[in-house]
């Protein structure tokens, strides 16, 4: 009876681990990611005043897009639909039904770096559950790019940078941190947390899932699309004054 006992507290203690291990894991990823805008460059300095002065009408075309980043490309259009007399959404210059006056093509780029301090936070953070209450960092670079071309085939490019501090805890990082709990049991498993924060440090998020929550942030998002329109407005603005 004793002999039967003992063999079952290493069982039990090693499923409590596992319950407790999955519990914080899912507290960590259930924190939606929190976005900090940093800094940017390029695109038009002092106040935006809306709408501008034209001199006629403005019909714009907007070029779908093409860099995998649909829903922040999203955030830009629907910015764009503020000050235009017309905005032609996914305009193909082939398949064009009605004339416009200026071509946009919008092109984002999404490149992350991690934080040399998110291998601590995972090993040995994990025994104290630091992935949950103190998220990993990133910090992410988002370039837009944007080629506004008028009716006379003359190409302006615009360059517009924005950077990013991103703290979130990934779900593959937590369940691979919180394993490391059951190395009281099984002193192997120590290896996962050492693993999972080392690829922690020296890998960023996924791109474009960044991209995904960049759009759907309701202050930052707005932000960054409202930036790149103004910067077309701006540009526009700048060359009908020499008409």
């Amino acid at each position: 009876m004793v002999i039967a006992m003992t063999g079952l507290a290493p069982t039990r203690l090693l499923a409590a681990l596992a319950a407790l291990a999955l519990a914080g894991a899912g507290g960590g990823c259930s924190l939606p990611p929190r976005l900090e805008h940093v800094a940017h460059e390029g695109g038009a300095p002092g106040r935006t005043a809306e709408p501008f002065d034209w001199p006629r009408p403005v019909r714009v075309g907007v070029k779908p897009d093409g860099g995998g980043h649909g829903r922040l490309h999203r955030r830009v259009v629907g910015a764009l639909h503020e000050g235009f007399d017309r905005l032609v959404v996914d305009y193909r210059r082939s398949r064009a039904t009605e004339p416009v006056d200026y071509v946009v093509d919008v092109d984002i780029t999404v490149h992350g770096e991690p934080h040399g301090t998110n291998f601590l936070v995972v090993f040995p953070g994990f025994a104290i559950f630091m992935p949950t209450w103190f998220p990993l960092r990133y910090d992410y670079t988002v370039t837009t790019t944007v080629d506004l071309t008028g009716a006379g085939g003359r190409t302006r490019t615009l360059t517009l940078t924005d950077r990013f501090l991103l703290r979130y805890t990934p779900v593959g990082v937590s369940v691979g941190a919180y394993i490391g709990l059951g190395s009281i049991v099984f002193p192997p498993l120590l290896l996962s947390p050492l693993v999972t924060g080392g690829v922690a440090a020296l890998e960023e998020w996924d791109p474009h899932a960044f991209s995904l929550a960049l759009s759907r942030d309701p202050e930052a998002g707005r932000r960054y699309g409202s930036r790149v329109a103004q910067a077309v407005r701006h540009a526009i603005d700048a060359d009908l004054r020499f008409e």
